[in-house]
C-alpha cells in the first residue's frame, strides 16, 4: 500500500462485496455482519473465482476480451444501484469511478489482447491461495466460511446481487473485473462460486 500510495491492494473483490452488502443490509434497516467477517467469507469466494480464472489462462489458448462501451456500461451501472439509492446519487458516483477504470481497460486494449496470459495466470498463482486452505484456516479460528454462517445471515439473493455487480462498484480492478471482461461473470458463475 506505501508504494502504491493507496489502499487499493489491500482491498480486492472481496471488500467491495462486503460494502456491497454492508449498503443494502443498512437500506433494509438491519445491522450487517462485521466488515471483517463478511470479507472472510467473500475471500472464500474470491479465491474461487481467481482459481476459475487461472484455470481458464493456463489453458493456453487466448482469452476472448470484451469492452464494452462506455454507453453500455453507464446504464448497467446506474441501474444496478438504483435499488440502493432511487436518487441516483450512488449510481453517479459509482459510474464516476467506474468509468475511469472502463478507460482505462479500454485504452490499453492492444496489449491486453497479445499479453501472455499463461504467464500472467502463473505468476499470479504464486500469491495465491487456494479456497479449501482459505475456508479451513478460518473455520479453524471459528470464523464463519458462508454468507449463511454470518451474524446476521446474508441470504442467498442479497449475495447474489453483491457478487454479481462487486465489479461495477469503483475504479478498483479486480478477478470479478477480470473474469467480467472475459465474459465469465455471469448468473451461473456467481452461482458456482457461491456454492
Amino acid at each position: 500500500m506505501g508504494v502504491a500510495g493507496t489502499t487499493a491492494p489491500a482491498s480486492g473483490m472481496e471488500h467491495t462485496v462486503s460494502h456491497l452488502i454492508e449498503m443494502a443490509m443498512n437500506r433494509r434497516g438491519r445491522e450487517a455482519a462485521y466488515h471483517g467477517a463478511t470479507v472472510g467469507v467473500t475471500s472464500i469466494i474470491a479465491a474461487r473465482l481467481w482459481s476459475k480464472v487461472r484455470a481458464r489462462l493456463e489453458a493456453g489458448s487466448r482469452p476472448s476480451l470484451s469492452f464494452p462501451s462506455p454507453e453500455v456500461m453507464e446504464a448497467r451501472v446506474r441501474g444496478a444501484f438504483a435499488t440502493l439509492d432511487p436518487s441516483g446519487e450512488m449510481g453517479e458516483e459509482c459510474w464516476r469511478l467506474y468509468a475511469k477504470k472502463l478507460e482505462r481497460w479500454t485504452a490499453n486494449r492492444e496489449r491486453l489482447e497479445s499479453a501472455d496470459w499463461r504467464s500472467i495466470a502463473a505468476q499470479a498463482a504464486r500469491h495465491l491461495i487456494e479456497p479449501s486452505e482459505l475456508a479451513e484456516a478460518l473455520g479453524s479460528a471459528g470464523a464463519p466460511v458462508r454468507l449463511s454462517q454470518l451474524d446476521p445471515a446474508v441470504d442467498a439473493d442479497l449475495g447474489r446481487w453483491a457478487l454479481s455487480n462487486c465489479h461495477l462498484m469503483r475504479d478498483r480492478f479486480t478477478v470479478a473485473d477480470l473474469a467480467f471482461f472475459m465474459g465469465m461473470w455471469d448468473a451461473a458463475a456467481v452461482d458456482e462460486v457461491m456454492s
